[in-house]
């Protein structure tokens, strides 16, 4: 499972089990030039959002949620499969994601996640990996897979996209790693399985880099730019994003993102500043605790969609206690408390969210 992960194995440092992580997928047939693995995990949420009126904060309108919040990082299930030639080293990646009752804004309830060919070589220069199809974007420090978050809702330095349809190479030797892709879009289209906006009128261009300084510090990178995305209508859009894990010992890990990205339409720049902290702490083997605090500035015309201009800040703060009783059953529960100023929607008061939840994640 290790080798899907977003963050190219820095969430798997900081994941609430390290052992669920490293799982690897299961093998279930072996030929003599090939092999099939299968991954796959199930998410599934109850919560409660209690907030303000006219915050966009709520949970697609729900107060209140089981299996059915319509979010794939709350419930959802994957199965992958993956199969690999050994003489070749080229193997293909098929995945499918099934969101409960998410027919909302043109949104599937099930579809095709990952669909990509890879292939790779290692010598004395290092290993590089050409990969083309449909694939999980470079950016963002929070993973998209339920089963590597270390908690259930994403921070506000979340402001990237999921998934992304084009070709990419990855290079890595030793401590230093890096990546190049061209793709349809950065940013998805709305539909409930990213993919940016499935049309190469226009491309996305991102570039990476991350570096272990020690075992216990890695900084990660990531720079890109739209030349357009036909679902957004925009005409460019610039992103950053720099995140980093510091393992202070075998119980404490720190990590940090900082995050922007501007969106243009025609002579209007959509900007969203954004960072966040997190703290995790292994108690015992089996019990952790997360803390996170994020926080982000937006400057523009209607960046979330809420019709309205918005010059303000919003910050968050989150606790996050998991138990995992295996390498293929955990448990989490989470408490959060969101603040909006009341520039934001443009109305007399500020805005607040909060919101419970307890979620049982299975994966093999």
């Amino acid at each position: 499972m290790k080798k899907f992960l977003k963050t190219a194995g820095l969430s798997a440092v900081f994941t609430v089990a390290a052992a669920l992580t490293s799982q690897a997928a299961v093998s279930v047939a072996t030929y003599k030039y090939a092999e099939i693995e299968v991954d796959g995990y199930l998410g599934a949420t109850a919560a409660f959002d209690k907030t303000s009126s006219g915050s966009g904060l709520s949970n697609n309108g729900k107060n209140y949620s089981l299996f059915n919040s319509e979010e794939a990082n709350k419930d959802a299930a994957k199965v992958g499969v993956l199969v690999k030639n050994k003489q070749t080293n080229i193997s293909a990646y098929v995945s499918t994601l099934w969101v409960p009752d998410s027919k909302v804004d043109g949104n599937d309830e099930a579809g095709i996640l990952d669909a990509y060919v890879q292939w790779s070589t290692t010598g004395s220069a290092g290993t590089f990996t050409v990969t083309g199809g449909k694939f999980l974007s470079y950016f963002g420090y929070e993973s998209f897979y339920i089963p590597d978050m270390n908690q259930i809702t994403y921070g506000l330095s979340s402001i990237f996209p999921g998934y992304e349809t084009g070709i990419k190479l990855d290079y890595t030797k030793g401590a230093l790693s890096a990546g190049f892709a061209v793709v349809d879009s950065l940013f998805s289209s709305g539909t409930g399985f990213n993919r940016g906006d499935g049309k190469f009128k226009n491309v996305g261009l991102a570039l990476t880099g991350a570096y272990a300084f020690s075992e216990k510090f890695t900084l990660t990178g990531v720079i890109g730019y739209d030349t357009g995305n036909d679902e957004y209508d925009s005409d460019s859009d610039f992103s950053l994003d720099v995140f980093g894990v510091y393992k202070v010992n075998s119980k404490f890990t720190l990590g940090a993102e900082l995050s922007y990205n501007n969106k243009k339409f025609g002579d209007i720049h959509d900007e969203v500043f954004a960072w966040g902290l997190f703290a995790k702490y292994d108690i015992t083997k089996e019990f952790s605790l997360l803390g996170r605090v994020s926080g982000a500035y937006y400057n523009g015309p209607d960046p979330l969609g809420y019709g309205v201009n918005a010059n303000a800040n919003a910050y968050q703060l989150t606790i996050a206690p998991a138990y995992a009783f295996n390498q293929h059953f955990l448990i989490r529960a989470e408490f959060s408390w969101t603040h909006l100023d009341k520039e934001f929607l443009g109305s007399d008061s500020s805005k607040d969210n909060l919101f419970f939840g307890a979620q049982a994640v299975f994966q093999f």
